[in-house]
């Protein structure tokens, strides 16, 4: 029986993977979505995305620098387009250019490897329609995952990605590996549909966004994180994680051994 997860166990290089996997097409060119439009990003546009990225993701960011990748590079676009990878502009009604987003396929799940949007284009739900287009993408091509890596520290995409049903499963220290080592950063995945699967929480703990060492802990011991709160102490606003552990239930066909299906306290996506 499969694992309801697909554990991105594989070494990273800056927001792409470096597995060759099935090419796909989207024919997402200038679609819209409620109030945004998608264009793809050409070739000759390559060097533009990479100032975009520069102006966007560090030069206007709220993060830590610590906390920031390193722009992007010709190289690794490159190999995105090579592999097939979609990189799309993101504009809004009014045809101004808000942001862009690399959507990567893997095996069996979609990966967003990256989403930026321009500071004075955020709090407008951008963010929310383009989870939303990533689902139908999923459901289309029959794919039962969806996944992303984030900061702990970037509350806002935290609140934005949970309130859209994805969940914590694996964090990685080192996420860029010696491109841009030291960066931390939360793996996120989303079933897509539902599961043949009942479960019960039986314990659960709140973890401050900042522990590196407690939110490594609880995903080592089995915990996953369900939920993103903020709090405020002496005027300073605080990020707190909740990380649930549960014990899986499963109703198996009559006729067919339970140990098939003994796999108690695995990580497994809450269905929201």
């Amino acid at each position: 029986m499969t694992s309801i997860f697909t554990l991105l166990l594989t070494q990273e290089r800056k927001k792409i993977t470096i597995l060759n996997e099935s090419k796909f097409d989207f024919k997402m060119v200038n679609m819209s979505i409620s109030s945004i439009k998608f264009k793809k990003i050409l070739l000759d546009q390559f060097i533009e995305l990479i100032r975009f990225d520069t102006k966007n993701m560090i030069e206007e960011s709220t993060l830590a620098l610590s906390e920031i990748p390193s722009s992007l590079t010709f190289e690794e676009l490159l190999a995105a387009k090579d592999r097939g990878d979609q990189l799309f502009w993101i504009y809004t009604h009014e045809n101004q250019l808000a942001g862009y987003c690399w959507i990567e396929e893997r095996k069996n799940s979609l990966f967003l490897a990256s989403l930026v949007i321009s500071p004075k284009n955020r709090n407008k739900k951008i963010g929310r329609q383009i989870l939303k287009k990533l689902d139908e993408i999923a459901i289309e091509k029959k794919i039962s995952l969806c996944s992303l890596a984030v900061s702990a520290l970037n509350y806002p995409a935290m609140h934005l990605y949970f309130s859209h049903g994805y969940q914590i499963v694996q964090c990685n220290p080192d996420y860029f590996g010696s491109v841009d080592p030291g960066k931390f950063r939360l793996l996120m995945e989303k079933q897509m549909g539902s599961t043949e699967f009942k479960y019960k929480n039986i314990e659960k703990i709140y973890i401050h966004c900042n522990d590196k060492v407690g939110i490594g802990k609880a995903l080592a011991n089995g915990f996953i994180g369900t939920e993103f709160s903020i709090k405020k102490k002496n005027q300073l606003e605080e990020g707190v994680l909740l990380f649930c552990r549960f014990q899986v239930m499963f109703q198996a066909p009559v006729g067919q051994a339970f140990e098939d299906n003994a796999l108690s306290f695995k990580r497994l996506a809450v269905s929201r």
